[in-house]
């Protein structure tokens, strides 16, 4: 008797949206533990914070110290995080949107010569550049590296 390889099932269709399920090691950001198993996270799973009004996709308590870490994952997950990305998205889609030039106003630093932005409506003055904003930022890595993650970073 032969077995059939192959089927056709002309009714069944892909799903539309597949779940991203990241397995990763925590470590804790007060004692500095790694977790001995590894931990799921999934992008359409959300759970309450304890005693917040805020959701994470995981929260996880370090068995060491008893600080409670969480972690979220950004909707555009399956890329790192860049200092683009956390400063309001990428280069690309900060192009596409339009903002009244009223609301901004470009000024010139004389040291380095370098636009800088003032945004009138949230007042905030960006003043160093990406070089001096990356040496700032506790756990920035390159992204040719896959990251470390530690507790309460989103990914």
């Amino acid at each position: 008797m032969k077995v059939p390889s192959k089927c056709r099932l002309p009714k069944l269709k892909r799903p539309r949206e597949v779940a991203k399920i990241r397995v990763i090691k925590v470590k804790c950001g007060n004692c500095g533990e790694v977790t001995e198993k590894e931990s799921y996270v999934m992008l359409g799973e959300v759970v309450p914070i304890p005693k917040s009004r805020v959701q994470a996709n995981l929260v996880q308590k370090c068995k060491f110290c008893g600080r409670e870490g969480t972690i979220t994952m950004l909707p555009k997950s399956g890329c790192y995080l860049t200092v683009d990305y956390s400063f309001g998205g990428d280069k690309e889609e900060q192009q596409k949107l339009s903002y009244d030039k009223e609301q901004q106003k470009l000024s010139y630093d004389k040291e380095q010569q370098e636009k800088l932005k003032q945004n009138k409506l949230d007042k905030i003055n960006v003043s160093r550049t990406e070089a001096e904003a990356n040496k700032s930022i506790p756990g920035f890595h390159d992204t040719s590296k896959p990251p470390v993650y530690e507790e309460s970073q989103q990914i």
